[in-house]
């Protein structure tokens, strides 16, 4: 199951709670609220997204994140086996991140298109 709309972070939050894995074609954004930090979000898909979020210390395990992420916060979160390839990561951050097994290939960052195998480290 999927949902496609415009959402808050704290409604992605709770349609993950209640069992839905996918969301597309979304605005997701904190508005002023951090939901998303710490939160238990494994085997997450989010495609076709725009996306402003804190996912400091989230659990990622697994995620599928194929969007345009812009100034998100990933520090501190585990991104462990996380596929990131072809997104777009606009002012990203993943200070601190367990990177594990992570895949960024096709991913662009501000003038940087990653190869396979690298991981970012800002």
């Amino acid at each position: 199951m999927y949902i496609m709309g415009n959402i808050s972070s704290v409604e992605l939050l709770d349609h993950y709670r209640r069992g839905v894995r996918e969301v597309r074609n979304l605005d997701i954004a904190d508005a002023g609220e951090t939901p998303l930090a710490g939160a238990d979000l494994r085997g997450i898909v989010i495609k076709d997204c725009f996306v402003v979020a804190d996912f400091t210390g989230a659990d990622l395990r697994d995620a599928r994140i194929d969007a345009n992420v812009k100034t998100c916060i990933f520090a501190n979160a585990d991104l462990r086996n996380a596929d990131f390839r072809n997104s777009a990561l606009c002012s990203t951050t993943f200070v601190g991140a367990k990177m594990e097994g992570a895949m960024f290939e096709g991913a662009y960052y501000h003038g940087i298109d990653f190869e396979a195998g690298y991981l970012p480290e800002w």
